[in-house]
């Protein structure tokens, strides 16, 4: 190795053992960097909010429930599709499914159409859309269905979304106690989570408002930010000490 990689080596090292704080959740933060901490990821809470007035008490409105993310197996995009088919079956007619995917294939459409599904791709206005639904479902299948923190998730938590997903570690980190948790490839536990809100619309409220506090506690950007900020200034004069 030659000098200029030495010293690159050496200042990598130098950093992690100043204590680097990473943007994942800490079930991935690794063990060996015991003089480590976390930097949560942040989202702006001023564009990521709740838009409409409260229209949970207008008769016969129906429920619209949602899923965001990309158009893959591990997302648990099935298990959205059979929850549909399920509630399809049993007579559900004021609930409304619709999935919001980047990019979808018309195998993807075929199965959408035959589980009563409504299929969006690419929107300009996520906010809104986020905004016109009331169960926001991320039925992740497994810890590699998404790199450190979901973003869907946290906007649609800052959103005052009541959110479904599951039970894994890192995502349980996420939501705490502001949501609904399942069991990985269980739709009926899903079908019986969307029932329960879909009875008690003050649970439904409470779940959406604790979910924007908690973002706003912990995945705020202005948190992020500073916290980033007095890393650089504690790395940068530590540094100078070893010079």
């Amino acid at each position: 190795m030659d000098d200029v990689g030495i010293e690159k080596n050496r200042l990598v090292k130098r950093f992690f053992s100043l204590g680097f704080l990473r943007g994942l959740p800490s079930l991935f933060t690794p063990r060996c960097l015991e003089n480590s901490e976390i930097i949560k990821f942040g989202i702006d809470v001023n564009k990521f909010r709740k838009l409409r007035k409260d229209e949970t008490l207008i008769k016969n409105k129906k429920l619209v429930v949602a899923y965001f993310g990309h158009n893959t197996p591990l997302k648990g995009i099935p298990d959205f599709l059979k929850v549909a088919d399920i509630m399809k079956n049993e007579s559900n007619p004021n609930i409304e499914f619709r999935l919001y995917v980047s990019n979808h294939s018309p195998k993807v459409d075929i199965y959408a159409v035959k589980h009563n599904v409504k299929v969006y791709g690419f929107i300009k206005d996520i906010v809104k859309e986020y905004d016109e639904c009331d169960i926001v479902i991320l039925p992740y299948r497994s810890d590699v269905a998404s790199i450190g923190v979901p973003l869907v998730l946290i906007e649609a938590m800052a959103c005052e979304k009541a959110i479904i997903t599951t039970n894994l570690e890192y995502i349980k980190e996420v939501i705490g106690d502001c949501g609904i948790c399942v069991e990985v490839y269980k739709p009926k536990e899903i079908v019986d989570a969307i029932l329960k809100l879909n009875e008690d619309i003050v649970l439904r409220r409470e779940f959406g408002m604790k979910a924007r506090e908690r973002v706003i506690k912990y995945y705020n950007q202005e948190k992020m930010f500073e916290e980033y900020k007095k890393l650089y200034v504690n790395f940068s004069s530590n540094s100078l000490k070893f010079h």
